[in-house]
């Protein structure tokens, strides 16, 4: 059986408070990576709770304090949750759009009910002042949810949408009544349902808020563990671990594999000339013109200090040379900014191809770096490779 709006309003006040409480808490907790988010949706619950208060106390406070300033502040705790949303997401908030839309239409219902006494337009006025907030965070997860699927940031673009939804069929009750006024709402089950959808969404919302940080943090320490902290890429555990995939893979299906290695010429002296940011300058620019010639299926990582790798998936011997010479003349002609000075470094690539022994990753970068190590021998800026017997391809024949 459901509770009476006021119960209810007592119980969920009660426990946005809690959980606004809490969520202040846990921002504060050192290294909290979505400390902020955190931060504001916890304000954003604990206004929630004031709302609520203002609400239950409708026959014991005046109009303008238990319906305009308490429908403004139910308004405004959801603007929060839609800038804590968009700093999660790392999305612009339209700021201006909200709070004007929810000082509009608070005035409205002040002018309304406190200047003209008439509750007639009631239905579509309070609608008004929550709708644009509701609105801006159904864009927020929907938009979310397109570039990053999860059933998190789903279950909250259907928990806004229905609260859009709830109010607009008050509405569409209210003009099919023929009043737009308190007086015209039903009080059947469909609207005290609808009623404590908009009541308890607070709450749920914010589970789905404390669920969607945590899939973030997950994702923030899978990407910490998988990629380099200098240059973005893969780092050496995690390029050799998805290589070896796509190796086993054109193993079975006989397809070429190859892999390049490579690294900076001089890095040293780079350091000691110029300093060690100018050393990690260099990687990172490096890094940058890889990536700009890499195709979409090769693997690019780390493997530790100036020392870099590109597995090619479906590429021979003949490929992958053409493309470190790519890799080679693309950093030996593209200088990078060290302060005031442009600088240019070189590299030395070393290349080897799939065969038959391979039995990992490991066995084609063994053979890449030592032709990387006879670039070296010739004074860098070089492309080396390394060819083992190919790969043999059964010719099929027709059955007789």
């Amino acid at each position: 059986m459901l509770l009476d709006i006021t119960s209810s309003l007592l119980l969920v006040g009660t426990l946005t408070t809690v959980m606004g409480l809490w969520m202040l808490a846990a921002s504060y907790v050192r290294d909290e990576p979505n400390a902020e988010e955190l931060r504001i949706w916890g304000l954003s619950c604990l206004i929630f709770g004031i709302a609520y208060a203002l609400f239950v106390n409708r026959d014991t406070l005046p109009l303008v304090w238990s319906l305009v300033v308490a429908n403004a502040l139910y308004a405004l705790a959801y603007g929060g949750f839609g800038l804590a949303l968009a700093l999660l997401f790392k999305r612009p908030f339209p700021a201006h759009f909200v709070i004007s839309g929810v000082l509009v239409s608070t005035a409205t219902l002040y002018v309304a009910e406190i200047v003209y006494e008439t509750s007639a337009w009631r239905v579509p006025i309070l609608a008004a002042v929550t709708i644009i907030p509701w609105a801006v965070s159904t864009s927020q997860c929907t938009r979310e949810w397109r570039t990053h699927p999860s059933p998190h940031t789903l279950a909250m673009s259907v928990g806004f949408f229905t609260m859009i939804a709830v109010s607009l069929w008050r509405i569409a009750w209210s003009w099919h009544q023929g009043s737009f006024g308190y007086t015209s709402l039903p009080s059947g089950t469909g609207y005290v349902l609808g009623s404590h959808i908009l009541l308890v969404s607070p709450v749920l919302l914010t589970v789905g808020f404390f669920l969607l940080s945590a899939e973030r943090t997950q994702r923030t320490i899978r990407k910490l563990a998988d990629t380099d902290p200098l240059t973005g890429i893969l780092n050496r555990r995690s390029a050799i671990l998805l290589a070896g995939n796509r190796l086993a893979s054109a193993k079975r299906r006989q397809q070429p594999f190859s892999c390049v290695a490579f690294d900076l010429d001089g890095l040293k002296n780079l350091n000691d000339l110029h300093g060690h940011a100018a050393g990690d300058q260099a990687l990172i620019h490096l890094t940058e013109v890889v990536k700009s010639l890499v195709r979409a299926e090769d693997i690019f990582g780390r493997l530790g200090g100036d020392e870099f790798v590109v597995f090619m998936p479906y590429s021979d011997q003949q490929g992958a040379t053409a493309l470190a010479e790519r890799f080679r003349e693309g950093l030996a002609e593209r200088p990078f900014a060290h302060e005031t000075r442009q600088l240019t470094v070189t590299g030395s690539f070393g290349v080897a191809t799939l065969t038959p022994s391979d039995q990992s990753p490991l066995d084609l970068l063994d053979r890449a770096d030592r032709a990387l190590y006879d670039a070296k021998k010739v004074g860098g800026n070089a492309v080396m490779g390394r060819v083992g017997p190919p790969l043999t391809v059964p010719i099929l024949t027709p059955a007789l």
